[in-house]
């Protein structure tokens, strides 16, 4: 009795063995099909990104794993909403078919990770204050997440004038910085009257603050007229006829 037992035994789990073997090679090619799909994925996205970017990230593909069918004669479909480059969180509608049948459905929701360098204050900057590249210093921020206003471009910083004190670390934004003034209101200027070759020199005094290239209204102090001319540099008013 026992050794009739132990052959049952032995028998069952010789078929079950056997059932698991049969499955290897279709657990197998699904498994380089749902790679493949990963592959693709990745590959759509980058076709669509700008870039550059670090990677992109593509979640499980559990719901797209096929089994029991011929993974060879299945064709992918991907596409994703409106046109142009995409970045950040990129859905991906995906359609697995074999001829007319569809498979499978459904979306996946990748991300693309990029950075871009942008600048911030090295320590507690005042306003008024004009900046120099050592009040500057480059941090890394995920593309998505960089704050509206911010710049990658430092010249485009330097010389500017701080409408607003800043902490240390804050990014610098574009809308907190303006042209300094080289001609401050009230102030006595060398006004200069220029017209095809003729250049006349006189004493203005501006009505207003004017940055460099700014249009100004100035009094001329010798005829007591008021006119208009470009700040040119500091205190000086160039006015063209």
């Amino acid at each position: 009795m026992m050794r009739s037992r132990r052959h049952v035994s032995l028998t069952a789990l010789a078929l079950v063995l056997a059932a698991v073997l049969a499955m290897l090679p279709e657990r197998a090619m699904a498994d380089r099909f749902t790679a493949s799909l990963r592959e693709q994925i990745e590959n759509f996205v980058r076709s669509r990104h700008p870039g550059p970017f670090e990677s992109i990230e593509v979640p499980s593909l559990g719901d797209f794993q096929l089994r029991g069918v011929d993974t060879s004669r299945v064709r992918v479909e991907l596409s994703a909403r409106g046109s142009g480059r995409t970045s950040g969180i990129v859905p991906v509608t995906v359609v697995l078919s074999d001829d007319d049948e569809v498979l499978k459905r459904g979306i996946v929701t990748t991300r693309v990770v990029s950075h871009r360098s942008i600048w911030v204050a090295a320590r507690p900057l005042q306003k008024g204050a004009l900046l120099q590249e050592s009040d500057l210093r480059s941090v890394r921020h995920e593309s998505r997440r960089v704050p509206k206003g911010a710049t990658t471009d430092l010249d485009s910083l330097l010389g500017k004038e701080l409408e607003r004190s800043v902490r240390e670390g804050a990014v610098i934004r574009a809308e907190w910085l303006d042209l300094p003034s080289v001609v401050e209101r009230g102030q006595r200027v060398r006004l200069v009257i220029q017209r095809s070759g003729l250049r006349i020199e006189g004493v203005g005094r501006a009505v207003s603050d004017g940055a460099l290239g700014e249009e100004i209204r100035v009094v001329n102090l010798d005829s007591r007229r008021e006119v208009s001319g470009r700040a040119a540099g500091e205190g000086v008013v160039v006015v063209d006829f």
